[in-house]
């Protein structure tokens, strides 16, 4: 109808789309050209013609669904009064067929009550069997728990024998540990002092031959001076004899010179002989110092020997007692290892109880089980026919059961709570801590329990003695079954609280067993640690008191030997700084006076040569008034008759040969003034002129920026020598060559020096290489003079 109703709308909806668009189309076409008023009225009169069209045709709509629906509603009707009947019926059917299988049911209940009987009385032949069994069990269980408890107490008394025989061993142990530390500790030290009396012993091994070799280089050195002692006496008196002949100044001179080096000589001589004295002395004492140092050193190792021998002999004594504390540890360990074996034994008979106990557990569920059954089926038979008489017998005897409520209610409660306890006790034993004590409140509570709901059950009334015979019987024996079972599960319940409390009181022992074994081998853990600890920190004190004592003394002994050492240091370097400087003084004053004597002769010489050059070039002068002269004669000749040709080529030659000779010559002058006034003042230690003024340069700052300390300095002066060379025009090949092997020599003995080149400066060397020039440029001038044997033998006092 739904679906026809919809359809209607649609079509009407239609119509309307229809009617709008015919509307619209006359709206446009006649509806102009009337006057809008007109319009709207004729266009309401039509929609309201078509509202009554629609509103008929959804009244026809609705009247048609109305008359569906009331016949749909009587079809309904008639259905559900015919199921109705069917559904009677069946349950009809269903009650006769309900009520032929309760009389079958009642039938087989009364079948399974008598062998419920039976199986009852086979139970309680068990019972009283798991009784007897039950009992002999728990006297087994007393004497073991006695024996146990005797067991633990000689393990006890054991275990503190054991510890106390520990901590004496343990402290016994400590001691010779001590003991043992402190004698190594003294080897120990001993050790140090036997290596550091070695090295000392080598040290001083080391001086006194280092003594013997400046022993030996001294007296090699004496043996020289003597030597030169006696060369000196010799030229003394050679001098003395020339004084004699000559009475000059320059001997006189030569001859003070002389005897002040002979003097030095003696002096060092002198110098020379206290030091091997002194030398000789500290080698004495040194060997002395060995010889002391030695027999302490054998002293020590003997008594070394001696700590060793000692310390195996008190080693060997504590493996002895090491070896009988083990074997005390090992018997008490093999009794520890009995008690834990017969501990494993009693768990064993102990899990052997709980699964007996559990086994009755499992029994008396079943019991429950039955009862609960034969309570349901009592309650069915009561729901049964009234006219059957076992069905009547089973409702008076659940009416006698039922007939107090309040009874039967407070005993189901107080079972359900013992029950309940029972759960809760058998769950939490397992997890019962080894400390805790037996629950006897709890046990005292279900006995208490029990026994209400035994007087109670007492309490409960018995059936009629109105109902038939069989009824009677059947009532008595259900009411005394019921009793019975009562009864035994009171007693059962009883029983296995009592073995619940007993399997809680050993499983309890066993912890307490357990916890008692772990304690003790904790306590022995501990006390072991905290010995050791102890023993440690006191050892570790011991040994850092005694360590700190040990550092001390050999802190005051090697401060004391220390001090000594450097206070002999000191002494043997300033006796070898005395006598190096007593040598270098020596040395010095003889340089000193030869570096005076070769400074006086190079200022002399430089005076010398510059007067040579200065005559060479006042001869230049000279012949510059010879070519005057020669100008003077050639004019007179030109006034004369005579020829003129050759003297002025003659003259030409000779004016441009002396113009070159001149200009060579005063170059060559001034660069060898120069150089001499440099050299001059390089060894005399004088000062120098710079541009800006005068400034002190001492010797040991002219040496230090001499050309002559490195070998470098050979290559500036050579290119200065070219640089003049360039100037003047020529040089020599032989003063070149001169000149190099003269800085090539300097180098090296300069490369050689570690301190100065005035050292080893050789100024015989020097001189005569100086004469050999200066007679070489002579010869190349030529103007060689007849002075070189006068400066030949002036070089050779100069020598002396």
């Amino acid at each position: 109808m739904r679906t026809g109703r919809a359809e209607l709308l649609c079509a009407v909806q239609q119509v309307f789309v229809q009617e709008r668009d015919v509307l619209k189309s006359l709206s446009h076409s006649p509806l102009e050209r009337l006057d809008t008023a007109d319009a709207v009225l004729h266009q309401d009169t039509r929609h309201r013609e078509l509202m009554e069209t629609l509103y008929a045709a959804d009244r026809s709509s609705l009247r048609s669904e109305i008359q569906q629906l009331r016949a749909q509603l009587t079809q309904r009707h008639h259905q559900d009064t015919a199921g109705l009947e069917r559904e009677s019926a069946a349950a009809v059917t269903c009650a006769s067929d309900r009520l032929e299988e309760v009389k079958t049911e009642l039938n087989q209940t009364k079948l399974e009550l008598e062998s419920a009987l039976n199986t009852q009385h086979t139970h309680l032949e068990e019972l009283h069997a798991l009784r007897a069994e039950v009992s002999l069990k728990t006297s087994e269980v007393h004497t073991l728990t006695d024996t146990l408890a005797l067991e633990q107490k000689r393990a006890r008394e054991m275990q503190w024998a054991f510890e106390k025989e520990k901590h004496k061993t343990d402290r016994k142990q400590e001691s010779d540990r001590e003991e043992v530390e402190e004698l190594k500790l003294v080897l120990e030290e001993q050790r140090g002092r036997v290596e550091e009396l070695s090295r000392s012993l080598e040290t001083e091994v080391s001086v006194s031959s280092e003594l013997q070799v400046q022993l030996e280089a001294q007296r090699a050195r004496s043996v020289e001076l003597s030597s030169t002692l006696e060369k000196q006496k010799e030229l003394n008196a050679q001098l003395l004899q020339r004084f004699q002949t000559s009475s000059t100044s320059e001997t006189h001179d030569t001859l003070e010179q002389t005897e002040d080096t002979c003097s030095q000589v003696e002096a060092g001589v002198l110098s020379v002989e206290s030091l091997l004295q002194t030398l000789q002395t500290q080698l004495a004492e040194k060997q002395t110092q060995v010889e002391q140092m030695m027999e302490e050193m054998e002293r020590q190792k003997l008594e070394a020997v001696q700590c060793k021998r000692q310390w195996d002999e008190e080693k060997s004594t504590l493996i002895r007692v090491a070896a009988q504390d083990q074997n005390a540890l090992q018997a008490a360990h093999n009794s520890l290892s009995s008690l834990e074996r017969r501990a494993s034994e009693l768990r064993v008979e102990l899990d052997t109880e709980r699964e007996s106990v559990r086994r009755l557990e499992r029994d008396r569920d079943r019991l429950q089980e039955t009862v609960r059954q034969l309570e349901d089926n009592q309650s069915v038979r009561s729901d049964a026919r009234p006219q059957d008489q076992t069905r009547d017998c089973v409702l008076q005897t659940g009416d006698a059961l039922s007939s107090d409520p309040k009874h039967r209610d407070n005993i189901l409660s107080r079972l359900q709570l013992i029950a309940s306890k029972i759960n809760s006790l058998t769950s939490e034993t397992p997890s019962r801590l080894s400390g805790e004590a037996p629950d006897r409140d709890s046990l005292a509570w279900l006995h208490s329990n029990v026994q209400d709901v035994l007087s109670l059950l007492q309490h409960i009334p018995s059936a009629p003695s109105a109902l038939p015979e069989s009824a009677a019987l059947l009532a008595g024996g259900s009411f005394s079954l019921n009793e019975r079972l009562l009864r035994q599960n009171a007693e059962l319940t009883g029983f296995v609280s009592r073995l619940t409390e007993e399997k809680n009181d050993l499983r309890n022992q066993l912890l307490k067993l357990e916890e008692e074994l772990r304690r003790y081998r904790a306590k022995k853990t501990s006390v072991e640690s905290v010995s050791s600890r102890a023993v440690a920190e006191r050892q570790e004190l011991m040994l850092f008191s005694s360590e700190r004592e040990s550092w001390a003394q050999d802190r005051n002994r090697l401060e004391k030997s220390l001090r000594q050492a450097e206070a002999e240091l000191t002494r043997l370097r300033g006796e070898i700084r005395s006598d190096a400087l007593r040598d270098l003084t020596g040395a010095d004053l003889d340089n000193t006076a030869l570096r005076r004597m070769y400074g006086k002769y190079l200022r002399s010489e430089s005076f010398r040569k510059a007067l040579i050059y200065q005559k060479k070039y006042l001869l230049l002068l000279l012949g510059g008034f010879q070519e005057c002269e020669e100008a003077t004669l050639s004019l007179i000749a030109r006034m004369s008759s005579f020829p003129e040709h050759g003297l002025e080529s003659v003259g030409l030659q000779r004016r441009g040969l002396t113009r070159f000779r001149s200009a060579v010559r005063v170059s060559i002058a001034l660069s060898r003034m120069r150089f001499l006034v440099k050299r001059w003042q390089r060894a005399a230690g004088g000062t120098t002129l710079s541009r800006n003024g005068i400034s002190q340069i001492t010797g040991a700052d002219v040496r230090n920026e001499s050309s002559y300390l490195h070998p470098g300095g050979a290559d500036v002066f050579r290119e200065r020598r070219a640089s003049s060379r360039g100037r003047t025009g020529r040089d020599s090949p032989r003063s070149a060559a001169l000149l190099q092997h003269r800085f090539h020599t300097m180098a090296g003995d300069a490369g050689g020096l570690p301190c100065s080149h005035l050292q080893n400066y050789d100024p015989d060397r020097a001189l005569t290489d100086y004469i050999s020039r200066l007679e070489a440029l002579q010869r190349r001038l030529g103007s060689v003079t007849t002075g070189s044997s006068s400066y030949a033998q002036m070089h050779f006092g100069v020598r002396r």
